[in-house]
C-alpha cells in the first residue's frame, strides 16, 4: 500500500513540472512507433548509452545519445523520458528511443 502511495506521489509531482501540451503515458499503454513521454524510476544503467525504466504499469529500455553523461543517472532515480517506441513486432520490453531526459533536480 505505501509503495503504491508513493508511486502516485512520484507521478504527480513529476507530472506537475510539465507544459500543458505534454501528457505523460504510462509504459504499459505505450504504443509502437508513437512518439511519448513516460516518467519512472531507473532500475539499471546499461550501458554508455542505454537503461531501463519502470513505472506501476510496466518497463521500458530507453536508448539516447549525447547530451547525457552516463555518471548523471544512478538506479533509483525517477526521469522523464520523451522519444518514440521502437516499431519492432516484439518489445517486451518496450524500447524507446530518446529524444528528451529530464533529470530530477
Amino acid at each position: 500500500m505505501q509503495r503504491s502511495l508513493l508511486w502516485v506521489l512520484v507521478f504527480f509531482f513529476a507530472v506537475a513540472g510539465l507544459s500543458a501540451e505534454e501528457q505523460v503515458t504510462a509504459i504499459g499503454d505505450i504504443r509502437r512507433g508513437e512518439m511519448v513521454t513516460v516518467t519512472g524510476e531507473v532500475t539499471r544503467v546499461r550501458d554508455y548509452d542505454e537503461f531501463l525504466m519502470r513505472d506501476e504499469s510496466g518497463r521500458a529500455r530507453i536508448y539516447f545519445r549525447g547530451g547525457l553523461d552516463r555518471s548523471e543517472l544512478e538506479s533509483g532515480d525517477v526521469v522523464t523520458v520523451t522519444g518514440r517506441v521502437d516499431d519492432d513486432l516484439i518489445d517486451i520490453p518496450r524500447e524507446i528511443y530518446a529524444t528528451e531526459i529530464r533529470l530530477p533536480d
